[in-house]
């Protein structure tokens, strides 16, 4: 697995990588990711890539930042990512709950 993170304050700078990245985990100012246009940038550039992320009070990136989107990258060797989208009513959050629950419970990780 790669990672690579890099913190934007000023969205006019050039967005790079050094690898093709999988998935984005995204944490930011709210008002910075709603006046940027970063995500669209991103996904039009990987439009292969999963995006995840959230609004933040601060954004932890070696040390916490204020007003800034923090953006983390991961490419995995020998792993298959997907997403999924649940909408959210409370019976169907509870049954998606329940198989995941279910799911994990199978699942056995190297101590």
């Amino acid at each position: 697995m790669q990672i690579e993170q890099v913190v934007y304050n000023d969205i006019s700078s050039p967005i790079s990588f050094s690898l093709t990245p999988q998935l984005f985990v995204v944490f930011g100012n709210r008002e910075l990711l709603e006046t940027s246009n970063l995500t669209q940038k991103l996904t039009g550039e990987y439009p292969g890539a999963i995006f995840s992320g959230y609004s933040s009070a601060g954004e932890i990136a070696n040390f916490l930042k204020d007003n800034s989107i923090v953006t983390t990258v991961l490419k995995f060797d020998k792993t298959a990512i997907k997403s999924l989208l649940v909408k959210a009513s409370s019976t169907v959050w509870a049954e998606t709950l329940t198989l995941l629950n279910n799911y994990w419970t199978l699942c056995k990780f190297p101590e």
